[in-house]
């Protein structure tokens, strides 16, 4: 999920087991109200996610999260973030 702006300043909103990126439904709201850009990626292993590689790493390390992350700014050329979650 992306809202908000595309120039605003961007947050980043990660979920938890075994929740998805509904369980920020009024964090958004309020966000994108105060001028910020919020993107909820679903995290792999949830939603419709799927590997396009089938070497891709199958687990659930935090580190393994953070690549993806990492991997999600740089392909929507977002130099930097505010990151928040709960698991």
């Amino acid at each position: 999920m992306d809202a908000g702006a595309g120039d605003a300043p961007v947050v980043v909103l990660l979920h938890g087991w075994p929740h998805d990126i509904h369980s920020f439904y009024d964090a958004i709201r309020i966000l994108v109200a105060s001028g910020y850009r919020v993107i909820v990626p679903y995290l792999r292993g949830y939603g419709a996610t799927h590997f396009i590689h089938d070497d891709a790493i199958r687990n659930g390390q935090q580190s393994v999260f953070a690549a993806d992350v990492i991997a999600l700014m740089d392909a929507l050329k977002i130099d930097n973030a505010a990151l928040a979650g709960f698991d």
